[in-house]
């Protein structure tokens, strides 16, 4: 995977990391892989596996995403830090 799509990462969460709701763009993409636009706004590919989204995005030369794995909506998730 490439530096840039962390670095990304990094510098959302060090500008403050202001939180959105994503439901409704991600909705559609239940239990895939999403690569976000920077501003959180749309989902720019989507894929089985995270290497097909990052294939995806290499051919549309588009470099500063978000990647996220939507989880299946029947399931809970509980965020934690260790």
């Amino acid at each position: 995977m490439k530096n840039y799509y962390n670095y990304l990462y990094l510098k959302i969460m060090n500008e403050g990391g202001a939180q959105k709701d994503l439901s409704k763009i991600l909705e559609p993409f239940e239990n895939e892989w999403v690569a976000i636009s920077s501003d959180q706004d749309n989902v720019l590919a989507s894929g089985e596996s995270l290497r097909e989204v990052e294939s995806k995005l290499d051919k549309s030369q588009i470099h500063e995403v978000i990647f996220y794995k939507v989880p299946p909506f029947s399931s809970v998730f509980i965020p934690t830090i260790l």
